[in-house]
This record gives C-alpha cells, structure tokens and sequence, in this order.
C-alpha cells in the first residue's frame, strides 16, 4: 500500500486495518496513535465533569440524618402516622400564625402545602450555651387546636460540643398556644390569604 501524501510503500506487517464492512481502512501503525473510537479532548472533558456532579450530588457536607429513630425526625413520623397526608390542605390562619409566631427565628424551610415549617438552630442572645431548633406541623385544613403541632429541640454546649437535652413540655404548649391565639386574631381581623 502507498502513502498517498509521501509516494512511499508501506510493508504489510507495518500496517493494521481499522473500520468495519465497506469502511475498511488500511493505516501506517506508526501513525495510528490513538484508539479507533476517539473522543476529542472537550467531549472527553465534559464527561469527566458530569462524572464528578453525579458523584458530588451523592455526597453532602450536611449530616442531616434521613433516620426516623433521630429524635429531630420522630415528630415528621408521628405526624403522618397520627393521620397527616402528604399534600393535604392547609390552614391559612394556622400556617400566617405559626409564621408570625416564629419569625424571630430563621427559616430553613416552610412547605405551604404539606404544612410543615422547619427553622434553623436559635441561640437567645441571653444565654449563648444553649440553642433551640422548631419543626411545626399543621395537620387540618379546619382551625382547630389540635391542628398545629410544634416540635421543640434543644441542645446544650458542654466542651465545644453540642449535646441534645431534654425539653420542658410546657415550653412546648406555650408555643402552640400563641400559635393558636394569633390565628384566631388573625380571623378576627379578617386576615385574607395572599
């Protein structure tokens, strides 16, 4: 076989036949240097990359345990097995008064449809080796007080760590007793859902 560009005959041992049916190819193996199937270097890259944000997505700086036997996820799994369904419709006047109620606290989430309103760790300025976390769940569309449940958290710092502590179940009935009295004047106002 003759190199076309060169005028030169290459010997039959030195060449290799690449393709498959009508597209068979005979080449110098001096010359084939790179596999049959070539990606070029962009298409190579850009596998690469989505290979490593598959794999990041896997992974999370967060430890959130997806554990319902963590306390923090008891009151979810009690709340859905006590009769609260997924995507069930929610009070405006419970949900407008949970929001007011803890909006001295920072939100990490707030599902208007599941009625469920998760908020960041708060530590009272008043006392810097404790810190507080609520989960409030409200569980019928009628305003009623057995419609919102709260779930308080409590941690308290011992040696640069923070370790749960019990909760005072009056600080808990606290809570959802202002919940329950700024949503029946939120009623009383005619509070309208935006």
């Amino acid at each position: 076989m003759r190199n076309r560009e060169a005028g030169m005959a290459w010997p039959a041992s030195a060449l290799t036949v690449i393709g498959h049916g009508p597209h068979l190819v005979a080449c110098p193996l001096s010359v084939l240097t790179v596999p049959e199937y070539d990606m070029s270097l962009s298409y190579r890259s850009a596998i690469a990359v989505s290979a490593l944000l598959l794999l990041s997505a896997c992974s999370s700086q967060e430890n959130e345990s997806k554990d319902f036997t963590d306390p923090q996820n008891q009151a979810a799994a009690q709340s859905v097995s006590n009769g609260a369904k997924p995507g069930q419709e929610v009070n405006v006047f419970l949900w407008r008064a949970t929001l007011d109620t803890l909006s001295f606290m920072s939100l990490k989430s707030a599902d208007p449809y599941g009625g469920v309103i998760i908020t960041n760790w708060y530590q009272p300025p008043s006392s810097p080796g404790e810190r507080f976390k609520v989960t409030a769940y409200i569980l019928s569309p009628v305003m009623r007080s057995d419609g919102v449940r709260v779930s308080l958290f409590r941690q308290v710092q011992k040696g640069g760590q923070w370790e749960e502590a019990p909760v005072d179940r009056e600080t808990v009935t606290e809570i959802e007793n202002k919940i329950l009295m700024r949503a029946r004047s939120l009623r009383a106002a005619g509070f309208q859902q935006q």
